[in-house]
């Protein structure tokens, strides 16, 4: 069953470079905020992701599971941060401030307590603080699109899918060899959904920049107010 292991997370891992190819193609044509912004929820989630599935084991298992404790509460700190930002919920300098220390605060103390525990239960805590955060910024996005924030929705399925691969890729970790196919199939699609959906939001948030200067070429035929549109 191996193929098939291996052919849902090629699918994953193959979304992520064609993320980071539109990126790229983004912030060629100027577009730095959308590109940034896609960049790092796709690092994020194929640092993960790799980190989870054995990519940085080094044989020592005690080792592996304090690093995948801390990969799990940093990267999805990171990753919560960012889509709260791309939602607009941190567009006042002081409340992004406040959104960020308290994350900092949040990961500080549960990385320096882990130490007190043993490893596997550093890494099983870990990943309970990720689904936590997770879920309060599923919480946090609820509450706007229940307010009729329309991007806000897309932004919940998008939490969603972010704690399902968390979950699963945590489960995966802790049992490696006993872990079914199944289950990394399950895992591996809603990673890709993720990536899917963050893609959507970021489409939704930032059309603006991309939109108006094909509106106007259409429009008024002007290619030379085009170009420094797209500049």
């Amino acid at each position: 069953m191996e193929k098939y292991v291996f052919g849902f997370w090629g699918c994953y891992f193959g979304t992520s470079v064609l993320m980071l190819g539109i990126s790229a193609f983004a912030f060629s044509r100027s577009l730095r905020r959308v590109s940034v912004n896609a960049a790092l929820a796709t690092l994020g989630s194929a640092f993960f992701a790799f980190a989870f599935l054995g990519g940085f084991a080094s044989g020592d298992s005690d080792r592996d599971a304090r690093l995948l404790a801390h990969v799990s509460v940093v990267v999805s700190a990171s990753l919560v941060y960012l889509l709260l930002y791309v939602l607009g919920i941190l567009r006042q300098r002081e409340v992004a401030r406040r959104a960020g220390l308290a994350l900092a605060g949040v990961t500080a103390l549960v990385l320096a307590g882990s130490w007190s525990l043993e490893p596997l239960q550093a890494q099983a805590l870990g990943t309970a603080i990720a689904c936590l955060i997770g879920l309060a910024a599923l919480v946090l996005s609820l509450r706007r699109a229940l307010r009729g924030d329309r991007l806000a929705w897309v932004v919940v399925v998008g939490v969603f899918f972010m704690l399902l691969a968390i979950a699963g890729l945590g489960w995966i970790a802790l049992h490696r060899s006993g872990a079914p196919w199944q289950l990394h199939a399950l895992t591996a699609t809603a990673a890709t959904a993720y990536l899917v959906t963050m893609a959507s939001v970021l489409w939704m948030r930032y059309a603006y920049l991309v939109r108006p200067a094909g509106w106007w070429a259409r429009l008024s035929g002007n290619t030379a107010t085009t170009r420094c549109l797209w500049a």
